[in-house]
């Protein structure tokens, strides 16, 4: 069974949360759904979301198959 859990983050600008994942090695994309998609091999993407204060992390952190 799928549940759609979030995390808040302290990020408050688009740049740098970008500049993050790409300092990070983190690959991402563009998506409709979130600001920010982080692509999986297997399962789900997981995206950052603006809140309306900061971005947060959203997806099924049971299903989250990074090593990050």
């Amino acid at each position: 069974m799928s549940h759609l859990s979030s995390v808040k983050t302290c990020l408050t600008e688009l740049n740098i949360l970008e500049y993050s994942l790409i300092a990070l090695d983190i690959k991402w994309y563009r998506e409709s759904w979130a600001s920010i998609s982080l692509p999986q091999k297997e399962g789900p993407d997981f995206g950052f979301v603006w809140n309306g204060d900061e971005y947060e992390l959203m997806g099924d952190f049971s299903q989250w198959k990074q090593p990050w």
